[in-house]
């Protein structure tokens, strides 16, 4: 596990746009000279240690120009770049890596074809794979969800998962709360707290995040390495500097930046 904790951006890409997600539905708000041009990401991108970006719509047709957009973002964003969405074979895995990821992110197909994803980890190692998992409560049982059809996986339990996880020997894993996503009003502490007790892997949470003082909780569980946000509106200008900063304030294990003295 890291010995640094990691604070992480979210891009949300849908054919040509970046997007605002609530609950998993999302609306498309700007495109690549939007983000880069009006609000200077790569500036913002120098007090990330991670950025994630996903295709929320992977289709055939969209592939060639999501791998523009992600060269585009690796040659002004000097962070690791980690990239997911409609992976589901080792040549697109490839793919993504040759594109300039540092890593690429997996999910449906973990449901869907084990072997694949041994294949994908034994060819790109575990610490380039990570497992992303959506997940949403109902009578008190937390169980996974189905971003292609927005609908619960019945019988497809949160913390088993979890495990077949770590037997596939992923490097991390990405936990996402559907009902916190995009609301602002904090993560899912309980839940978050009740998975750090069965995961043995360095534990990327994201799901909820409005404003600074909502991820400080999340850093002081042991298990938790890095916490994310999508949020667009509300992280974008000097938000995520003056949240690294307060972070730091507080005496969470974030790495200092030069650029933060």
């Amino acid at each position: 596990m890291a010995t640094k904790k990691r604070l992480i951006f979210t891009l949300l890409y849908s054919d040509g746009y970046f997007c605002q997600s609530r609950n998993f539905r999302c609306q498309k708000v700007g495109d690549y000279d939007w983000l880069f041009n009006n609000y200077n990401f790569s500036k913002i991108a120098g007090f990330l240690d991670e950025l994630i970006v996903i295709n929320v719509n992977p289709t055939a047709e969209s592939y060639p120009s999501f791998l523009d957009i992600v060269k585009l973002i690796v040659e002004n964003v000097f962070i690791p770049v980690a990239i997911g969405g409609g992976i589901y074979s080792v040549d697109k895995a490839t793919d993504y890596l040759n594109s300039g990821a540092d890593k690429v992110i997996l999910n449906s197909i973990i449901r869907k074809d084990c072997d694949a994803v041994s294949a994908i980890i034994n060819r790109l190692g575990s610490q380039s794979v990570v497992a992303s998992i959506d997940y949403k409560s109902r009578d008190g049982r937390h169980l996974l969800y189905d971003w292609e059809t927005k609908k619960i996986i019945e019988g497809q339990d949160l913390g088993a998962f979890v495990t077949t996880c770590h037997d596939l020997e992923f490097g991390e894993i990405l936990l996402n709360s559907v009902e916190k996503d995009g609301t602002g009003f904090g993560f899912d502490i309980d839940i978050i707290q009740e998975i750090s007790h069965l995961c043995k892997l360095p534990l990327i949470v994201m799901g909820g995040a409005g404003k600074s003082a909502h991820f400080s909780p999340v850093y002081k569980i042991p298990i938790v390495d890095a916490v994310a946000t999508a949020n667009l509106l509300n992280f974008l200008g000097d938000s995520l500097p003056q949240t690294r900063m307060n972070l730091l304030d507080e005496e969470v294990d974030l790495a200092r930046f030069i650029n933060e003295d």
